[in-house]
């Protein structure tokens, strides 16, 4: 994005958008509905269309409508576009206001299911391609039937081609110049003992990371999914504290108290939901995310997995067996194996309550995006924590 930003700064002109063309006229054009928190989209930006361009295309340029930014926004352009002279994509970025507006226009004028209204969303013609799976499977053979028949136009979106005429062209950069040792600095001559440089376009022509956006900006992404967070993450923390408190304060039991009977059913349910979100991490297919939240933009970050190696999915399917486990434990076991069982489901629920703080704390501030079914497990783990305290306490007692 800061090099986008530094070739926009330095316009000395600006130059009303060409459309190239091939040689015989067949040209495709396509557009592609994205998110910037979008970890599919990201997949479709960076490895599926640069491929299909480069086998295209011969010749390319990048165009964008909008203001040039200031050296301090972060903001990326709401349409920018790869003119090539036979593949032409337009990007068009559904979290602005204008983008927002063609998706839905796009949407209605072509019928698309509601069960198909998610991002990335390609039109070719009147055909809606989602996902990171349909769009790579599906859009090299379209591409190859519509030039075959003679190439094809921009989709029927309203408001599009207004959006076009006013894109503008994005020239080459100014040179720069490197000096051994002292990094690279924007220079106008070529000195002694330096070597000049052009900064080029970026391979994707745009960074369409999240990486330089305020946590305010992160968190207006997904408004509605990321303020349900913040509930969520408050009521956690409520809960910590409360039962912190409940814990110093509660007198050693005379009885022998039981688990609570809804802790192998929130177990099974947290099994459950662990459990689809390390097949969705595992494998990479998009996750079905409800109305609220973006499941799939968090499923894709790079705080899906511990370590960068172990799914988080995967460790919340290892612990709800563990506490299932347990509970049998305490179920058939001997008093003393059940006093241990009740003490571990205990300790497994209070580091989960404390993982799942930290991960639902950076969804809305530092991803900018939700997922439902990390907040159901959150509150399950949550659950079970305040369940199991009482009985934990109980039996640490006695095991002393």
């Amino acid at each position: 994005m800061n090099r986008l930003l530094r070739i926009l700064i330095i316009l000395a002109f600006i130059v009303p958008i060409t459309t190239p063309a091939s040689a015989d006229g067949e040209v495709v054009q396509v557009v592609l509905f994205y998110s910037p928190t979008c970890g599919h989209c990201h997949h479709v930006i960076q490895n599926v269309l640069p491929q299909l361009s480069e086998k295209h295309n011969s010749e390319e340029e990048w165009v964008f409508l909008g203001e040039p930014p200031g050296e301090e926004t972060s903001e990326l352009p709401p349409i920018v576009g790869l003119m090539g002279d036979v593949l032409q994509i337009l990007f068009i970025n559904a979290a602005t206001p204008l983008g927002s507006e063609l998706f839905g226009s796009a949407l209605l004028q072509f019928e698309v299911p509601e069960n198909r209204y998610g991002v990335p969303n390609l039109f070719i013609g009147e055909t809606s391609l989602v996902g990171s799976v349909e769009i790579p499977e599906l859009l090299p053979g379209l591409v190859d039937e519509a030039l075959e028949k003679g190439g094809l136009p921009w989709p029927g979106i309203p408001g599009l081609a207004a959006s076009i005429e006013a894109m503008i062209s994005l020239p080459e950069p100014n040179p720069t110049v490197e000096t051994p040792g002292e990094g690279t600095s924007t220079a106008s001559g070529n000195p002694n003992n330096t070597t000049t440089t052009v900064d080029p376009v970026p391979a994707s022509g745009v960074d369409f990371s999240t990486n330089n956006l305020s946590v305010r900006e992160k968190f207006q992404l997904d408004p509605t999914g990321n303020s349900l967070s913040v509930i969520v993450l408050i009521g956690m923390v409520i809960s910590t504290m409360m039962m912190g408190v409940r814990w110093q304060s509660q007198k050693k039991p005379k009885a022998r108290p039981k688990l609570h009977w809804a802790v192998p059913l929130l177990a099974l349910v947290g099994l459950i939901v662990a459990g689809y979100l390390a097949f969705i991490e595992t494998t990479g297919s998009e996750a079905v995310c409800g109305p609220v939240g973006d499941c799939n933009t968090v499923q894709q970050s790079e705080y899906a997995f511990l370590f960068g190696v172990l799914s988080v999915g995967l460790l919340g399917m290892l612990s709800y067996i563990a506490i299932l486990s347990a509970w049998l434990l305490d179920r058939w076991g001997s008093e003393q194996v059940a006093d241990l069982a009740k003490a571990a489901i205990f300790l497994m629920a209070f580091i989960g309550t404390l993982f799942s703080i930290y991960l639902t704390f950076l969804e809305p501030f530092v991803i900018g995006a939700t997922c439902a079914w990390c907040l159901t497990s959150a509150v399950v783990i949550t659950a079970l924590m305040l369940l199991s305290a009482k009985p934990a306490k109980a039996a640490l007692g006695r095991l002393r």
